[in-house]
């Protein structure tokens, strides 16, 4: 079903006759089964509606309810929010839908997005014709995605959604550093939400894990993951034949430091110069090489330097490594 065609139900435009701005949903439902064809069950046990205490792990994955016991637990493992997306950038009017093409991502003009989406360059949104069974990306192509704006069915700001009911949604993140992601499980349905599927792939398009989560068009639901592995796409499914998607989309990294070679100073040789460098002789010394630990560095490194006061004389410089970090 297109979001965009005007259906009746009850003698009242689509567009009009969605009732579930006024519906309040209940506790968060957290579920640990794998509905996908050919895929084996989670082990972890379901949690009831509701009674969900601190996160669920299934594997190599963590879920969550709650954003700010998300938030905590994803900062304690030393990673860092450097993305949220709100596709607040829309020029969609208020009350308003319009559909665009898959993919839409950073930089690329689609639609009611002029520069493509803005909050996260890392991340791509497109549709899956796969539905509940998305063991692949597999876009619509054209018109594949809608976008509505605050007041539209309910919504109270703007979301992107698969245009096609039967359609899931994929969420891609490039960089291969993506170690925790989060937001606002949202719904357009013509009955009450049931609930959104949540899908997890690694960056080689493995299958690591999936919840069922509570969501509605307003998105005060949360949905949280954090995964061992670097998370490849993300793909968001309506059991209930219904629009669905993320809001608020959070991107957690998890920053990779590279250690270099550190160096000091042994001796300075000075031939017709008086002007030769001077040093601490402190572990101070960085160069651009990069190390794993301080057997991967150089014993040591000799320059020979033009003198500053002399053309015809130069100063000898000797460093021995001292640490990498």
């Amino acid at each position: 079903m297109n979001l965009r065609t005007t259906n009746r139900l009850g003698g009242c435009a689509l567009a009009l006759a969605v009732g579930v701005a006024a519906h309040a949903a209940g506790p968060a439902d957290v579920d640990a089964g794998d509905h996908a064809v050919g895929r084996p069950a989670l082990t972890a046990p379901p949690a009831p509606a509701g009674s969900m205490e601190g996160p669920v792990v299934t594997g190599v994955l963590e879920w969550y309810t709650n954003q700010a016991d998300f938030e905590a637990a994803a900062a304690a493992r030393g990673k860092v929010n450097k993305a949220v997306e709100t596709f607040e950038e829309s020029t969609q009017q208020p009350n308003g839908n319009g559909s665009l093409n898959d993919p839409l991502s950073p930089g690329v003009p689609n639609g009611p997005f002029p520069n493509g989406l803005e909050g996260a360059p890392n991340l791509r949104v497109q549709s899956n014709l796969s539905g509940g069974n998305p063991v692949t990306p597999n876009p619509r192509g054209v018109d594949g995605l809608v976008n509505l704006s605050a007041g539209f069915g309910g919504a109270v700001s703007d979301l992107v959604m698969p245009n096609f009911f039967a359609d899931s949604l994929d969420l891609q993140f490039s960089g291969g550093n993506k170690t925790a992601v989060g937001g606002n499980t949202v719904e357009y349905t013509n009955g009450g939400p049931l609930g959104v599927d949540i899908r997890v792939y690694d960056t080689s398009n493995a299958y690591l894990g999936q919840m069922h989560f509570s969501s509605n068009i307003q998105g005060t639901f949360f949905a949280g993951v954090i995964s061992d592995v670097p998370i490849g796409r993300i793909n968001v499914y309506s059991p209930n034949n219904a629009g669905e998607g993320l809001d608020n989309i959070q991107l957690w990294y998890t920053d990779v430091q590279e250690s270099h070679c550190l160096y000091r100073n042994k001796r300075v040789k000075a031939q017709a110069c008086n002007t030769c460098p001077q040093f601490t002789h402190e572990c101070d010394i960085s160069t651009p090489a990069v190390c794993g630990s301080v057997k991967d560095c150089r014993k040591r490194i000799k320059q020979v330097m033009a003198c500053p006061d002399n053309p015809d004389g130069w100063c000898k410089v000797l460093h021995l490594r001292c640490d990498c970090k």
